[in-house]
């Protein structure tokens, strides 16, 4: 997941991911809510009326242009308008995107709506997000369903159906076009491609330089596990809590640490869904859950989340994406909190694993401009098209720009880029699984990993319940935080 709009407000609780104690719902007031509710409904409102003002008044035709014709090699006689629902990327820079797109399809409308909620906690505007695109997608109302949407890699699996595939891609060409293999496994199944990301994230340690040494006596991160957590044990806590884990109450991103531990306790979970968990074994899990809480007691549940008490130098080390990283950096900036802040890469035992954090496009089996659609897509997946939104979003939001989906791309990237240099080699490390319904996945394993011990039913019925939401594959529920 990434943040790349210049409208984010810059206030401390844009970090908060705490899925019990929301600071919405400390600070806003229900009749704000409600004024919040009534302004989205009256913009989608306008903006469908004016997807059909276009539709129907530039000459766009609305029959189905699915079909192969005779031109489908000509990208300036392809004729048509689709509508691009979107997630974090600002408006501006996605319109300079279409813009150029347009100089060689004259003739193709691309409206793009970011519906994405930076004023609410990230968690929570996930599940808002799902909850309103399923509702969307059940609907089967051609006004409001897009032509191209947006998902999680870790929801491919539950919109298989409501997808229509690439006409030609496969898993193999994915990744003869540099795509990384996690990837292709993500948004390849059964050799069908159905989707594509702009960009992709994943996992690395962050952390305060002068704390550090002033808590511990050294300026760099322990990289093998077991080192870093007698580091951790070790620490001085005086003056700072040493790393923010340990539990899911007020860590934002420990529900992806946790996977890594199951990775390195011989968990290596199968793309296929019906292996999905066939060696998730009672000890195995059992010893990466003893690991994941021996973490806390230099942690403390009281805090309010381990970004903002980074921010206020009360945490030295915490375990986050680059979206998050970016944050940081300008809210240190702006602040000035002069924070002297550096990168390291994920502690490991034998083999390295890291996790991935992003989103793809995809396009909605309803659109009756579906090959548009894709055309659209794959320009935007062209070598250079994936640069130039990696520049864009470094001028816009600062700091680094995107992380692209392309290892021939992000090697050149990274030469030049101390903080994405981390991140883009752990790339090579990431590992997928066929999650199918991760959110609601996510949020079983939170709750196992905010008790203090566990029980060999308690990981049955985690087990058992994992596979009982991949069952309900392709239908949709409300999804809500117990």
């Amino acid at each position: 997941m990434a943040e790349y709009s210049s409208e984010q407000q810059y206030t401390y609780e844009n970090l908060y991911d705490d899925t019990t104690n929301s600071i919405q719902q400390e600070t806003e007031k229900d009749s704000k809510k409600s004024r919040i509710f009534i302004l989205v409904i009256i913009a989608t409102g306008i903006a469908l009326a004016l997807f059909l003002i276009i539709l129907l008044f530039s000459g766009i035709n609305l029959q189905n242009n699915n079909e192969l014709t005779e031109n489908d090699n000509d990208p300036i006689k392809l004729t048509g308008s689709i509508l691009w629902r979107g997630v974090f990327i600002d408006k501006t820079i996605a319109d300079t995107l279409i813009n150029e797109y347009k100089k060689t399809r004259p003739n193709v409308t691309v409206i793009y709506d970011n519906v994405w909620n930076n004023s609410k906690n990230q968690k929570d505007q996930i599940i808002d997000y799902q909850n309103e695109l399923n509702r969307i997608l059940s609907s089967n109302n051609p006004l409001q369903i897009p032509d191209i949407f947006m998902i999680k890699n870790t929801w491919v699996g539950d919109y298989e159906s409501r997808i229509v595939p690439h006409p030609t891609e496969t898993k193999q060409s994915l990744l003869s076009k540099n795509y990384y293999n996690f990837v292709a496994d993500d948004f390849a199944q059964n050799n069908v491609v159905y989707g594509k990301p702009l960009w992709v994230d994943t996992f690395a340690i962050v952390y305060n330089k002068d704390l550090l040494l002033q808590n511990s006596n050294v300026s760099i991160v322990p990289n093998n596990l077991e080192n870093f957590l007698n580091f951790v044990k070790n620490f001085d806590t005086s003056n700072s809590f040493a790393f923010g884990m340990g539990t899911t109450f007020n860590v934002s991103f420990a529900f992806e640490f946790f996977q890594i531990l199951l990775m390195n306790e011989g968990i290596n979970f199968e793309s296929n869904e019906a292996k999905l968990l066939t060696n998730f074994d009672y000890q195995k899990f059992r010893n990466a859950f003893i690991f994941f809480k021996s973490f806390l007691p230099k942690w403390s549940i009281n805090q309010k989340n381990d970004s903002l008490a980074f921010l206020e130098g009360k945490l030295t080390m915490i375990f986050i994406p680059s979206y998050r990283l970016r944050n940081i950096l300008l809210f240190n900036d702006i602040r000035n909190l002069n924070l002297n802040i550096e990168i390291s890469e994920v502690p490991y035992v034998n083999k390295k694993y890291n996790v991935a954090d992003y989103w793809g496009l995809v396009v909605s089996r309803t659109s009756t401009n579906s090959k548009i659609a894709w055309d659209f897509i794959d320009w935007l997946s062209e070598n250079s098209n994936l640069e130039l939104l990696h520049n864009l979003v470094k001028e816009k939001a600062g700091y680094f720009g995107t992380i692209t989906p392309k290892k021939n791309i992000n090697e050149k990237i990274k030469q030049n880029d101390k903080f994405l240099n981390i991140y883009i080699n752990e790339l090579d490390h990431v590992k997928t699984w066929y999650q199918i319904k991760g959110t609601q996945i996510q949020i079983e394993f939170e709750k196992i990993l905010r008790q203090q011990s566990i029980t060999r039913e308690e990981i049955l019925t985690l087990n058992n319940e994992i596979r009982r939401l991949q069952q309900q594959k392709g239908i949709f529920s409300q999804i809500n935080i117990e």
